[in-house]
């Protein structure tokens, strides 16, 4: 739809700008008038398509940033600003008390998609205080998957990976891809983790709001 505009844009600019060319160079063939009443009229015809000019090549300038604009938006769209490892750690120390916000256990997810929420996911997190490493399991309507990444008890972040198993779910979503990340951070309020999650295949680029809170203790 972008580029259909882009090129409406374009095409009229220069039908324009061919216009107004062919229009300064003709002349010549008419009868006698007076000549002050020529100049004038040459004089303001001039001016109106300077006017003209400067209007459409105006008009062309914009048309060409919005399009960029689309352009830079398409390419980076789905693709996090930082790997899960810098995400984590780049947020100042918020963590004051000794709550631990990283308990092992059933979690819930809920995501924004295609102008749609899509209804909470169970899934299990087992997380390793030592190296501050996180992995998992779930299932949603895409396919099961397995989950890895990291976490900062300091500044209550998490960044995750998911990694779908190829022939579960629904076969036209679920590619064996492994570029779903999540990047989240702790809502105090709402008593949950919220943030984004990116996906960027050959095929689709998006990203979009992810919430993840925790619902009871893993029993094995």
């Amino acid at each position: 739809m972008m580029h259909n505009t882009f090129r409406l844009c374009l095409i009229f600019d220069l039908l324009i700008i061919v216009v107004w060319s062919q229009r300064g160079e003709g002349g010549g063939g008419g009868g006698r008038r007076g000549a002050g009443g020529a100049k004038e009229c040459s004089v303001a015809c001039k001016i109106a398509g300077y006017v003209a000019l400067a209007i459409v090549l105006i008009s062309f300038l914009i048309t060409c940033i919005v399009w960029l604009m689309h352009l830079i938006s398409r390419i980076t769209r789905g693709k996090p600003k930082h790997k899960n490892t810098k995400f984590v750690n780049e947020l100042s120390v918020i963590n004051l008390n000794l709550k631990n916000y990283f308990p092992d256990g059933d979690w819930s997810s809920l995501y924004y998609q295609s102008y749609d929420w899509h209804r909470p996911y169970r899934l299990s997190l087992k997380f390793n205080h030592q190296t501050s490493t996180v992995s998992g399991q779930g299932t949603d309507e895409v396919g099961s998957y397995t989950i890895c990444g990291v976490f900062s008890s300091e500044n209550l972040c998490m960044g995750l990976t998911k990694r779908y198993k190829l022939g579960t779910g629904n076969p036209s979503e679920n590619l064996g891809h492994s570029v779903v990340t999540i990047h989240l951070t702790w809502n105090q309020a709402r008593d949950q983790f919220e943030g984004k999650w990116y996906v960027r295949t050959k095929k689709y680029h998006a990203e979009n709001i992810f919430k993840l809170k925790f619902e009871g203790i893993l029993y094995v």
